[in-house]
């Protein structure tokens, strides 16, 4: 099927289900893996279910996490060598209480239609039959940091600021670094990532504008992250819900990786890093909370 204007629909063939995630193989696997000089690893994920963890104000449901077996409960040990344990259950949205990724059947456009020209009625109750999470396989790959408020010398960028490929291009120049086929990026905002208590991080938020679009498929980039909900900004430029994963995931097939803790990078002033990132094998998900790991 022809796809939109700026797609990659068919270009790794009519029933590829991963996207831009093809831009990446042994060769951008070992040169993230050439960056590790230092032995320093950063957990770019929230902790689940903490005071701090951002959940979204108007999204449904929230964290749940209970205990199947405490220690109150009574002991099985009938010896000194058995083990007492104790285990428990969780469960939370996927999109908007965690650090996650996108899987590109996430969603589609008006049309009807998903990445590569599935068909968005595939999409039931029964889960995403083509472009679920289970497609997407381990991530590892060349990441470069791109800390937008540092740009104008600030700590964050105001609610609503739209990120232009010109910051992008500012960005590389200012910091000497290139972008090669296959490299994620990912945009920290500075958008405030811990609430004063649950339930408290406000929709809106800074993010790219529509200009990037062709930027990040021109540098072939296999997955953006940010420290905002949307990673787009919200609301946007045309008032529309969401144009960018529109153009993004369902055009492209580029995943978005969403809500990641991006800080301690951009305080160490890291720029390039190997990314590492492993989405449950969910069948039939639309995406997968994640706790992305960056090696330097």
């Amino acid at each position: 099927m022809t796809g939109p204007a700026s797609s990659n629909w068919g270009r790794w063939g009519d029933g590829d289900e991963r996207g831009t995630l093809n831009y990446i193989g042994p060769t951008q696997v070992l040169r993230a893996l050439s960056l590790v000089k230092e032995g320093r690893a950063y957990s770019l994920g929230h902790v689940i279910g903490s005071s701090k963890s951002p959940v979204v104000e108007g999204r449904r449901g929230a964290i749940l996490h209970h205990l199947m077996r405490d220690g109150g409960d009574p002991s099985s040990a009938e010896s000194d060598e058995d083990f007492v344990y104790a285990e428990d259950y969780i469960g939370f949205p996927v999109h908007s209480c965690t650090t996650h990724i996108d899987a590109i059947g996430h969603g589609g456009g008006a049309d009807g239609l998903l990445y590569n020209g599935f068909p968005l009625a595939s999409v039931t109750s029964r889960g995403v039959r083509h472009c679920g999470v289970e497609s997407m396989g381990p991530i590892v790959t060349r990441a470069v940091l791109v800390d937008a408020p540092s740009l104008d010398g600030a700590d964050s960028l105001a609610d609503g600021f739209v990120v232009e490929a010109d910051h992008l291009d500012r960005w590389l120049g200012a910091t000497g670094t290139s972008l090669g086929s296959g490299d994620a990026l990912f945009l920290r905002t500075g958008w405030p990532p811990h609430p004063a208590r649950p339930n408290d991080v406000p929709l809106g938020h800074p993010g790219l504008g529509c200009s990037t679009v062709e930027w990040l498929h021109h540098h072939e980039v296999s997955l953006v992250g940010a420290d905002t909900l949307a990673v787009e900004c919200v609301p946007s430029e045309s008032g529309a819900f969401s144009p960018l994963h529109v153009r993004l995931i369902r055009n492209l097939g580029l995943p978005l990786l969403e809500l990641a803790a991006l800080d301690e990078l951009a305080a160490d002033g890291v720029v390039e890093f190997c990314l590492v990132v492993a989405p449950l094998r969910i069948q039939g998900g639309t995406g997968s909370p994640v706790a992305p790991v960056a090696l330097v």
